[in-house]
């Protein structure tokens, strides 16, 4: 996690657990996970990152994650258009089960995406 997150200064809960001298160790996790509308069952885990051109980031602890949940997990990098408020496109790659190459989205792309995540679970949800 970045040390620093907002106005060049960690929020209050990453200051509070980074003064301390045990140094305890904690990673956010980047985006609302999706979940079953009925059920609440999560859908899969995403590793959200501000486009700036990289092709890497590092996904080990959202991978373990995924692994331990049997859940697919995905790294999203998405583009913030000139006027910084809304998303240009999102560069998306599967992480788990298998890793795939990475495929470039639209917003309304995304959102069918996401979509067709609550569809597929649908299938077999308990409360449905």
């Amino acid at each position: 996690m970045s040390r620093d997150n907002y106005f060049n200064k960690g929020d209050a809960f990453s200051e509070f657990h980074r003064a301390r001298k045990e140094k305890i160790a904690y990673i956010d996790i980047d985006m609302p996970t999706p979940v079953c509308k009925n059920c609440y069952e999560p859908l899969c885990l995403f590793e959200t990152v501000f486009d700036k051109g990289q092709t890497y980031k590092n996904t080990t602890f959202i991978q373990k994650l995924a692994r331990k949940s049997q859940l697919p997990a995905f790294l999203v990098f998405y583009k913030v258009k000139a006027d910084n408020e809304t998303i240009e496109y999102f560069r998306i790659t599967q992480l788990q089960p298998d890793q795939t190459d990475e495929h470039l989205l639209t917003p309304e792309v995304f959102i069918k995406f996401l979509v067709l995540l609550q569809e597929e679970h649908r299938k077999n949800c308990e409360k449905e």
